[in-house]
Parts: C-alpha cells; sequence; structure tokens
C-alpha cells in the first residue's frame, strides 16, 4: 500500500520552515525568496493534510495518520501566518 502525501510533506516542511528561519533571522536571504518558501511550503502541508485527510477517511482507526494529518494542517497555517507577517505593510495599503 503507498505512504499517503501527508508523511513527505512533514520533513520537508520542516526543512522549508528552518529555511525561513535562518533567512528570517540573518537577513542574508532576500524577502522574495522568503515569501516563495513560505507559499511552497504553504501548499505542499495543504495538499499534505488534505490527501492525508482522505486516506484517513478510509482508515478511520490510524492514529499516526491522524497526527500527521494535524500536524501538517498546523504547519499549512504557521506557513501562511509567516508569509503574512513577512510582507511588507506599505504594499498592503491601497
Amino acid at each position: 500500500m503507498k505512504r499517503p502525501l501527508v508523511y513527505l510533506a512533514i520533513p520537508i516542511g520542516l526543512v522549508l520552515a528552518l529555511i525561513i528561519l535562518i533567512g528570517a533571522l540573518t537577513g542574508m536571504l532576500p524577502i522574495l525568496f522568503l515569501l516563495f518558501i513560505s507559499e511552497a511550503g504553504f501548499l505542499l502541508c495543504l495538499i499534505g493534510a488534505f490527501t492525508g485527510w482522505r486516506r484517513l477517511r478510509l482508515d478511520r482507526n490510524n492514529g499516526r495518520l491522524s497526527l500527521a494529518v494535524i500536524v501538517c494542517a498546523l504547519m499549512a497555517v504557521g506557513f501562511m501566518l509567516s508569509g503574512f507577517s513577512m510582507w511588507p505593510a506599505e504594499l498592503s495599503q491601497p
């Protein structure tokens, strides 16, 4: 049986979150790159959570998959919030 994408999205999402954290703390990475990484992490974790949720509907008694879906969904929210927080305030005003 094939493993859901959620098991692959979590470690990749953690690496992307580490890149964002290091880039934000050091200031060595451009903000556009950090925004791109944040968006890619959001989409990856969102798709992972969705596919894991669909698999979870078939396998109701899978605790590890349930935890992985929750972690992936929380990481997607974290990537979304980090992207919003990096966006310059001058560009968001009309």
